[in-house]
């Protein structure tokens, strides 16, 4: 018996035995005499090509009604992939499920044994009871397919746990700043519901606000608002101002799509940039749950698809041969979202970012360049002479970016087509050293004023979330201290919870993309550490196990683990 084998087998021992019997949920059979007739025509209608998305829909909006409905047919040959689909979009409120999934996970011919895994990952923390058959089944032999979805949902499930119990948030200055930052920009936002970069001021409600951009980028600067306004970390429900903002805001980016899905006018080489953030975005209020139409969103994510280079990555045209790894990484970034949301592309497209990204690390210090391998920072010419290049590690961040944003789309996309292996492509020990890049360069405004990079603390404020838990805390301090002393406080000012245009991209986009990125950034590193709760027992085992994990003989299951590893750990203390 293999060590990893032995590892899996004494964690799932270790596992918390006592269950509540309204956590488990009912069984199959125990299930069958609780169904909803009308839920049972609904879970009928998935079998048909016609009728499916529409009754999805309704089973999702029926919430905890549907269940037994949707556990009933389980065994069903047709349905069983369906109504799984739809449980895992139930997400917690599927946890009636939870005692039908377990067993599922168990058997080796059940075919949709990755589904269950994923719907389980979905539930969250009320699936707990499933973590051991999870874990025996990320344990089977390398021919079982699916073992990467129990090694995602055992994480999911770590990870919702440790938020459960994470302690009431209280306000802080962060908070406040944050709140004072969506008011700034709620405030400016034009009547027709875009961000104007130029012409901003013309809301102003006393003397104007300094620093206007350029109106070429008030595609993107809109789309950027959008995700500051968002909180695409945050799990409360958008609702009030923001939500109204946001919508108004959405709805002028789709009145900006042309007839190839494409979001702004094609000239100027920020043109890309404008509709890659856009699209983000208006992926973004689709996961979030606002109101916003299936059809221009699936129309932008198969133009930026199309955009691309073939079998490579993204730069400022419609495949125009050129690549670099800014473009590409919003590209990226934007169709892992959309794979989050359950919009469809084809998987090739993140294996060709990939690629480039390879091309662009150093392997030896991990450092990642932007049209030369290992080149690190970045800066536009008009700046070059007011703003070093030392001190940030923008395309680095990004880079990493790249591949944790491919893993996590892998998770969605394995079962529509991708290719074998898909997900892999960063060497765990080189995208460690990249992060630790990250880590080392801290931002520091008060002693290092012209290495400002609102570009790169937005960025590298993603990644240490994600993967620095060890120096989460210092990274925030030195965030926080870079920012909210320095946004504008005075009540009698209309530029009261903005901040100036203090970085080398302030010079084009100004004021709105300072604000912005400032409080995207901070929306990042809302949590306080204090707040975070200690490694949980629940954490601990899966974290043994992916760290044994990581020596699997399947290179993509010890890839998985040891991403996972640091999600898992970073969700704690």
């Amino acid at each position: 018996m293999r060590p990893f084998t032995l590892v899996l087998l004494a964690a799932a021992a270790c596992l918390t035995p006592a269950v509540d019997a309204a956590m488990t949920g009912p069984t199959l059979a125990e299930d069958a005499a609780t169904v909803d007739p009308e839920m049972a025509a609904l879970v009928r209608e998935l079998g048909s090509a016609g009728t499916r998305v529409a009754a999805a829909r309704k089973l999702v909006t029926a919430g905890e009604k549907a269940v037994p409905a949707l556990v009933a047919v389980l065994k069903d040959d047709l349905l069983a992939e369906h109504a799984l689909d739809v449980l895992a979009k139930l997400g917690p409120a599927a946890k009636g499920a939870v005692g039908a999934l377990s067993p599922l996970v168990k058997q080796r011919n059940f075919a949709q044994r990755a589904r269950v895994a994923y719907a389980l990952g979905s539930i969250g923390a009320e699936a707990e009871p499933a973590l051991t058959n999870l874990i025996d089944y990320l344990r089977e032999s390398r021919a079982s397919a699916g073992r990467d979805s129990a090694a995602n949902a055992a994480a999911a499930i770590a990870c919702d746990y440790s938020r459960r119990i994470r302690p009431p948030a209280r306000p802080n200055d962060v908070d406040r700043s944050i709140d004072a930052g969506w008011d700034w920009l709620i405030r400016h936002q034009h009547p027709g519901g875009r961000w104007s970069a130029a012409k901003f001021s013309a809301t102003c409600e006393r003397v104007a606000c300094s620093d206007p951009g350029m109106d070429e980028h008030d595609v993107g600067l809109t789309g950027l608002s959008i995700l500051a306004l968002l909180d695409v970390r945050g799990e409360q429900k958008v609702e009030g101002r923001r939500a109204e903002a946001i919508l108004a805001a959405a709805s002028w980016l789709v009145s900006r799509q042309d007839a190839e899905g494409f979001i702004g006018e094609r000239g100027p080489e920020s043109w890309i940039y404008g509709h890659l953030i856009a699209t983000l975005a208006l992926v973004q209020c689709r996961r979030r749950g606002l109101a916003i139409q299936d059809e221009p969103v699936a129309r932008t994510v198969v133009a930026t698809q199309t955009a691309q280079n073939p079998y490579l990555a993204w730069r400022y045209g419609i495949r125009d041969g050129d690549n670099d790894l800014s473009v590409t990484g919003w590209a990226v970034r934007a169709l892992a979202a959309a794979a989050e949301a359950g919009l469809t592309f084809d998987p090739n497209a993140l294996q060709g970012a990939n690629t480039w990204r390879d091309r662009m690390t150093d392997a030896t210090s991990g450092r990642v360049g932007y049209q030369t391998r290992g080149a690190g920072n970045m800066r536009p010419k008009a700046t070059i002479d007011r703003f070093t290049t030392e001190g940030a590690e923008p395309m680095t961040a990004m880079g990493a970016a790249v591949a944790m944003d491919i893993r996590h789309a892998a998770s969605f996309l394995r079962d529509s087509g991708a290719p074998k292996g898909f997900g892999l492509g960063a060497d765990s020990r080189l995208l460690t050293k990249s992060v630790g890049l990250v880590l080392a360069a801290p931002p520091d405004r008060r002693t290092r004023p012209t290495a400002a990079d609102l570009y790169y603390w937005m960025h590298g404020a993603r990644l240490v979330r994600t993967y620095g838990w060890s120096s989460y805390s210092a990274w925030r301090d030195a965030l926080v201290s870079s920012l909210v002393p320095y946004q504008s406080s005075a009540e009698d000012s209309c530029s009261r919870g903005s901040w100036d245009a203090f970085d080398p991209w302030g010079h084009f986009a100004g004021r709105v993309f300072s604000t912005s990125a400032a409080v995207i950034s901070l929306c990042e590193m809302r949590d306080d550490p204090a707040s975070l709760p200690p490694l949980t027992t629940i954490a601990r085992r899966v974290i043994s196990a992916f760290e044994s994990g990581a020596r699997d003989a399947d290179p993509w299951v010890a890839d998985r683990c040891s991403h996972l590893a640091l999600v898992v750990r970073a969700s704690c203390k």
